[in-house]
């Protein structure tokens, strides 16, 4: 669903002056079309930066010896399958 598509939620957001006046200034060099659209882009970026950080702490609990040795099962799983359908 593209954004404009989007049902919208308002929302109250209380923040500090000198921080919308950061805000402020990012809005008038952006190209962003006003604040919600500001804070809709940073929020996304922020939420796609903690998926990701969870994403690479999971991938980080993995071991890559065992990972390897599952891939490898299963390309020859996927190969002998392969074979067998040739024939």
């Amino acid at each position: 669903m593209m954004m404009s598509e989007e049902r919208m939620a308002r929302v109250t957001v209380s923040l500090p002056e000198t921080l919308l006046a950061e805000a402020d200034a990012i809005l008038e060099h952006s190209g962003q079309a006003n604040r919600s659209r500001l804070f809709q882009a940073a929020l996304r970026s922020y939420l796609r930066e903690a998926r990701d950080q969870r994403l690479a702490a999971e991938a980080a609990k993995l071991d890559p010896i065992e990972e390897e040795a599952l891939a490898e099962e299963g390309s020859a799983v996927a190969e002998e399958a392969w074979l067998e359908g040739e024939g």
